[in-house]
């Protein structure tokens, strides 16, 4: 698990609030293989990545813009192994709003998501989960 720029999410209380539910959840989860990384997301990946980690499951939900999110998937994806799941949340009908009220694309998850099909499309299945605003993937190709 990721921990990023919580400063983002308000007052003190909240992040807090916010980090003793993962802890918590993580002490519940059966599996004792969970970390919680308090950097950037790219830098934990890259540090991973750097590591030879692999997982057979990651679940992207972090940065809301396109940009952000293209490059959460694509550095996740290297730790992604063959024949794993990537699901990503948020990935249908959510969009930021910018200063002037509008919802340009760019400030959406949805186009950064699309932009990796489209890129990797020879080496994913697309998984259905239907009534969903997420979106699921297996990586059938390193």
């Amino acid at each position: 698990m990721c921990w990023e720029n919580p400063e983002r999410w308000g007052k003190p209380r909240r992040v807090s609030r916010i980090k003793n539910t993962i802890l918590y959840n993580k002490s519940v989860c059966s599996h004792k293989n969970i970390e919680l990384i308090e950097k950037r997301s790219d830098d934990a990946f890259i540090d991973l990545i750097n590591k030879n980690i692999k997982a057979e499951f990651i679940y992207v939900d972090g940065d809301h813009s396109s940009a952000g999110v293209l490059g959460d998937i694509i550095l996740s994806w290297k730790l992604l192994s063959k024949d794993c799941v990537m699901l990503y949340d948020d990935a249908i009908g959510w969009k930021l709003v910018d200063a002037l009220g509008s919802s340009p694309a760019q400030l959406s998850p949805r186009m950064g998501m699309e932009m990796f099909v489209q890129c990797y499309w020879h080496k994913i299945e697309l998984l259905p989960i239907p009534n969903s605003f997420q979106m699921a993937l297996r990586k059938i190709k390193e």
